[in-house]
């Protein structure tokens, strides 16, 4: 009956060593999740406020994740551009950041949401968060 005693009284001690570990881990997942939702949040503000900006350059990189295109230009290579969707249907490919290319000299002007892009002696246009030319 003693070794019974010891053997439950071991486990129960077993259960509290445990314990550090689920708060160290619930401490972690929040701020995970805070700091992704933040980052979030300052993304959202950028596009909001996108149509307030001048953009000029020629494009260094161009990616997309989840849904948000960001675009970085080789004279402000630590300043990324965020947006949304951004679709012509009347180009190939017609998501924005397929049809970038690096070396692409791109024009947006400030109150306007038309996105200029050059290629060779070539124009292209895209309205930022839009999808344009769908067709029926």
């Amino acid at each position: 009956m003693n070794n019974i005693q010891k053997k439950t009284n071991g486990n129960k001690d077993m259960k509290w060593y445990g314990l550090p570990f689920i708060v160290v881990g619930l401490l972690i997942t929040v701020t995970i999740i805070y700091t992704s939702d933040k980052k979030s949040s300052e993304i959202q503000i950028r596009i909001n406020d996108l149509v307030n900006e001048q953009i000029s350059g020629i494009v260094s990189s161009v990616s997309q994740n989840r849904g948000t295109i960001t675009l970085r230009l080789k004279n402000k290579v630590n300043i990324p551009y965020y947006f949304e969707i951004t679709r012509n249907y009347s180009l190939s490919p017609y998501d924005l950041n397929e049809f970038l290319q690096r070396g692409d000299s791109i024009y947006k002007a400030k109150n306007s949401m038309r996105l200029e892009v050059f290629r060779g002696n070539k124009s292209f246009y895209f309205i930022l968060n839009e999808r344009i030319n769908q067709g029926n």
